[in-house]
């Protein structure tokens, strides 16, 4: 669990060597109504290990550190051998930061620390921040940089292509062909796309919707059988909680496409809601 204090806004980029910026973090969602200021769920670009990150930009607590320090607590349960134990580990310490403005901001952080899991593990998110925290870690993939693969190609078949496409001549030539073959070939009704009965959604596990050159966008299809550790019945109407394939699932403020984050089912982003 991070606890990041920013002077402001909500950028989770850190700058590196030339003009362009590595996103150290993907931000997967926000908290609302959060008094102590702007709180997400992250998931690092190069680890893919989850937190919770907060930018203490509430009014409360007056707490701003001075110093850098990364903490490790671990809880232990009793066990036959050995009574419970709590451990404090420090991981990392500013090396000119002194040893009670350590101890200080320790005590501080543990203290947000506290109000942040009181603030995200309520009735209503108990299920959306557990799974969160307790996903695998998942570095980041191929999918995540189709797009600067996409960009790189283009600037590839551009520099090829490009004197080419400009010529006059070729351009005249293909307006032409493109005019004369709309009316010289027969319009054909496309075939209708294989459902699999859920609402006129095509078979199968993805879906590319709103697809441009300059961004591909896809969508993972709602499944058709819960997860497993999936919530599965008495789905809570109350806290917006909907029975989908013998899943609770919860939609989201994002329209499709939904990503490789959400799942889609009839045109909205779902996530799924864990045991309680």
């Amino acid at each position: 669990m991070s606890v990041s204090l920013r002077n402001g806004g909500s950028s989770t980029k850190a700058p590196r060597a030339g003009s362009r910026e590595r996103p150290l973090d993907i931000i997967i969602r926000r908290y609302r109504r959060i008094l102590l200021g702007r709180l997400y769920q992250v998931r690092d670009a190069r680890t893919g290990t989850t937190s919770l990150d907060l930018h203490a930009t509430g009014r409360h607590p007056d707490f701003h550190p001075d110093v850098d320090v990364d903490m490790v607590v671990s809880a232990r349960a009793a066990t036959e051998d050995a009574p419970s134990r709590v451990r404090v580990r420090l991981a990392n310490v500013s090396e000119d930061a002194s040893d009670a403005a350590v101890a200080r901001v320790a005590e501080g952080a543990l203290s947000l620390a506290k109000a942040m899991v009181q603030s995200t593990c309520t009735r209503s998110e108990m299920a959306a921040t557990m799974m969160h925290l307790r996903a695998p870690a998942r570095p980041r993939g191929p999918i995540l940089r189709s797009r600067r693969h996409w960009r790189r190609a283009r600037r590839v078949l551009a520099r090829t292509w490009g004197a080419t496409l400009t010529s006059g001549y070729i351009s005249l030539a293909l307006v032409g062909a493109t005019i004369l073959g709309s009316f010289m070939l027969p319009h054909r009704v496309p075939d209708p796309m294989p459902s699999d009965g859920s609402g006129g959604q095509p078979a199968g596990g993805l879906v590319f919707l709103t697809s441009t050159p300059d961004a591909p966008e896809m969508s993972l299809d709602v499944p058709k059988k819960p997860f497993r550790g999936q919530k599965t019945k008495d789905c809570d109407a109350d806290a917006s909680e909907e029975l989908i394939n013998g899943g609770c699932w919860v939609a989201t403020d994002r329209k499709a496409p939904c990503g490789d984050k959400q799942y889609q089912w009839r045109g909205k982003c779902y996530r799924p809601i864990g045991h309680e």
